[in-house]
């Protein structure tokens, strides 16, 4: 699967004097739960040790949480944030093909997109970035992902 870099507005810094778009390696994907399913952008971040999703998909999905598996993240700047933990169900696919799995991930107050790190998404995949044709390239991974699923 082949999924183009979407551009995001941005300040320009030392690094990037004329700089104000910059392009990140973001996939759609499905997040399914007992009373339904949505759509959130993911950010491909091979930095991230575990998958973590906007908590805003508890509620409407009617996702399983279980509030006392809990862990504390640091992010970057060293901000400390709680994550609750729960299953779901993942998919992504471009035209009739498809690939689902189960996964447990995280939950994160306060976020809009999902952050599709090794555990629970890129587990599942080999994983090509090619930032000068702004491209990510997904691979499928036979050993770890369940069959392609028809449409």
């Amino acid at each position: 699967m082949r999924f183009s870099y979407r551009a995001f507005e941005v300040w320009p810094t030392p690094a990037r004097p004329h700089v104000s778009v910059i392009y990140r390696p973001m996939v759609p994907v499905h997040v399914i739960g007992p009373k339904g399913e949505s759509a959130v952008l993911g950010l491909i971040d091979t930095g991230a040790d575990e998958t973590l999703l906007p908590a805003f998909l508890i509620d409407p999905l009617g996702l399983d949480i279980d509030r006392s598996a809990k862990a504390r993240f640091r992010g970057v700047g060293g901000q400390a944030v709680t994550v609750v933990y729960g299953g779901v169900t993942l998919e992504i696919g471009q035209g009739k093909r498809r690939n689902r799995w189960s996964a447990k991930v995280g939950f994160l107050e306060g976020h809009q997109m999902a952050i599709l790190g090794d555990a629970g998404f890129l587990e599942h995949f080999t994983a090509t970035f090619d930032s000068r044709r702004k491209v990510l390239k997904l691979v499928v991974s036979t050993t770890t992902m369940p069959p392609v699923l028809p449409a």
